[in-house]
């Protein structure tokens, strides 16, 4: 677990000046909340953790805000669809390698089954799932090597700084860094931890006065002057939220954040997720 962590560098942590405290951990420093992170095979070369999970002990509260763009890959129908049927979550499996977009109902079909593999193992209904995927476009996951590489993820599991590092790194791809962070925070008299992770990167080629961008799910032509991002972020709270609450909030943060570092707009095809879980009393009113 600790290979896994520290395999590529973790990035800089610049917290700015707030009611906050940053503590050590992740996705994982809230309570309830489990991390892994190991190679499985998926990628095209190379040893790098390339398979992630998070779980929570209970029932979580779960908010997804998806990408506006209209060529959305297999998980993020998927997650749409399950967050539709069901207002908590309890995993969120994410692969690195193929990013299973534009694959048609097959790539659909991939996702139910690794969804379905992994509710089994860990005693669950499969739309307590949810699943992302990163990487190649146009291909379907290598669903041989993540199903045989369920059992050793789920064994792996641990509430660990070093749990929540793994997941960090097994979710990245041309990231040159990890990023991962957790804090502190005391709302509406209620101390509340927040951890998450994330993978971003920006692939920007100048061809005469334009800008070709490759996206996780096609390619542009943008004016020049824009950027286009590959984003997905995951935060575990262990505060007591609604959904409706979660997803607005949710929402609010991820649009202006992605937007004051120059993305344009929410359009990658990744998922950014928050789960909440306590029997504290609500802070809807404080998002």
């Amino acid at each position: 677990m600790s290979e896994a962590s520290n395999y590529i560098p973790a990035a800089p942590i610049f917290l700015p000046e707030g009611p906050w405290q940053q503590i050590p951990g992740g996705v994982t420093a809230a309570k309830g909340f489990k991390a892994a992170g190991i190679f499985g095979g998926l990628r095209a070369k190379g040893e790098k953790p390339d398979l992630a999970l998070v779980t929570c002990d209970v029932d979580a509260t779960a908010a997804g805000v998806f990408t506006t763009n209209m060529v959305a890959a297999a998980p993020v129908l998927y997650c749409k669809n399950a967050l539709n049927i069901s207002k908590t979550a309890r995993a969120v499996l994410i692969n690195a390698g193929q990013a299973n977009a534009a694959t048609g109902d097959a790539g659909y079909q991939d996702v139910l089954e690794s969804a379905g593999a992994l509710a089994m193992l860990l005693k669950l209904k499969p739309e307590e799932v949810l699943i992302e995927s990163t990487g190649v476009i146009g291909q379907r996951i290598k669903k041989e090597a993540l199903l045989n590489s369920l059992p050793k993820l789920v064994n792996s599991l641990s509430p660990s700084i070093e749990g929540a590092g793994s997941a960090a790194v097994a979710i990245t791809t041309t990231d040159l860094v990890s990023k991962s962070v957790a804090i502190e925070s005391r709302v509406g008299g209620t101390d509340i931890k927040v951890g998450g992770m994330a993978k971003a990167h920006i692939i920007i080629l100048f061809f005469d006065n334009t800008i070709f961008c490759r996206s996780a799910a096609s390619n542009y032509l943008r004016k020049a002057g824009e950027i286009h991002g590959t984003v997905g972020i995951y935060i575990s709270v262990d505060a007591a939220i609604r959904q409706t609450g979660q997803r607005l909030g949710l929402f609010r943060r991820v649009a202006t954040s992605l937007v004051a570092i120059g993305c344009d707009q929410v359009t990658a095809t990744e998922v950014g997720l928050a789960a909440s879980t306590s029997t504290k009393r609500l802070i809807d009113k404080y998002i």
